[in-house]
């Protein structure tokens, strides 16, 4: 819970409505605090407070005054025992909402990987998307929101990888490895770098040469053989994602991957590389272009 909050916002989520009044009305001192802060801070994070430390002292003090006592006895108010268990069961029954079990979580995991995965990473997000779809489910929303989330990706990118990995053909998959393979070198030679690595090599200069170079490069990711639609089902930020799990990564430790996993991140990368390279491509080829009438244009001013 955060723990600073201006005024409207108090009076927005904060503010007991006459029938959570009566709620509270047959309690007194802390008993009757207690109840209040639980209850409207269940109704604003969707879960009950994990500790009286969570609930922020701004709001503990507007719900002090609305139900006339003072704030320094929340200190008082018991966070075990039959008492707060009471509270909790009475709250669950006015928002008529249940705990949470485990197969609201299994449920959650199965949403977010097939519903909200595809297009949404962003942990603050998902938060609030987590919690809106707990109320509308009529649950309680988990206490560790962020491991879900994490548990979330994890499966989610375990189905991608089975997916993309199924997606490849056998000689793609080879040519992928390849690319972590140095070629042989005779005795005496420098050793080349590895094809990998010159795909990562940024366009050098404008001009003949560098396009050429480029042309060379597009043809040789083209050549791996990558469906054109593979990644089409999943956001560009997704494969973004993936692409950076190896980007900066040496050969010998991408081998490491176990063989779905390393295919789908090679994968990313080559499919990202061929889509800039191409555009890079078109970038040099316009500047050639603008180049040559510049030329152009100053000899026909120098004649």
């Amino acid at each position: 819970m955060k723990r600073t909050w201006t005024s409207e916002e108090l009076l927005e989520h904060f503010t007991l409505l006459p029938d959570e009044l009566t709620a509270v009305g047959n309690k007194s001192g802390a008993t009757r605090l207690g109840f209040a802060v639980l209850f409207k801070c269940f109704q604003y994070e969707g879960r009950f407070l994990r500790s009286r430390q969570e609930a922020a002292p701004e709001v503990v003090r507007f719900l002090a005054t609305q139900v006339g006592v003072d704030a320094a006895i929340f200190a008082q108010y018991a966070w075990e025992g039959r008492a707060i268990e009471v509270h909790r069961a009475q709250i669950r029954e006015i928002a008529k909402v249940h705990e949470f079990h485990r197969a609201d979580e299994e449920a959650l995991l199965d949403w977010l990987c097939t519903e909200i995965f595809d297009h949404e990473h962003h942990p603050e997000r998902l938060r609030d998307l987590i919690r809106a779809e707990c109320r509308t489910r009529a649950i309680e929303a988990p206490d560790d929101i962020p491991a879900l989330i994490e548990t979330g990706l994890l499966a989610y990118e375990a189905q991608i990888y089975t997916v993309i990995m199924a997606l490849l053909a056998p000689e793609v998959q080879d040519r992928l490895d390849a690319l972590l393979v140095a070629p042989p070198v005779a005795e005496g030679e420098e050793e080349e770098e590895l094809p990998l690595s010159l795909l990562r090599l940024d366009p050098r200069p404008v001009g003949v040469e560098s396009a050429l170079s480029e042309i060379a490069k597009l043809r040789a990711l083209r050549a791996i053989g990558l469906p054109i639609d593979l990644f089409q089902r999943y956001a560009p930020k997704l494969v973004e994602h993936l692409r950076r799990r190896i980007a900066a990564k040496s050969p010998s430790h991408i081998r490491q991957h176990p063989p779905a996993i390393r295919m789908t991140l090679l994968a990313a990368l080559i499919f990202q590389c061929t889509q800039e390279v191409t555009d890079a491509l078109v970038t040099l080829l316009i500047q050639i272009v603008h180049r040559i009438g510049k030329r152009a244009e100053r000899r026909v001013e120098s004649a």
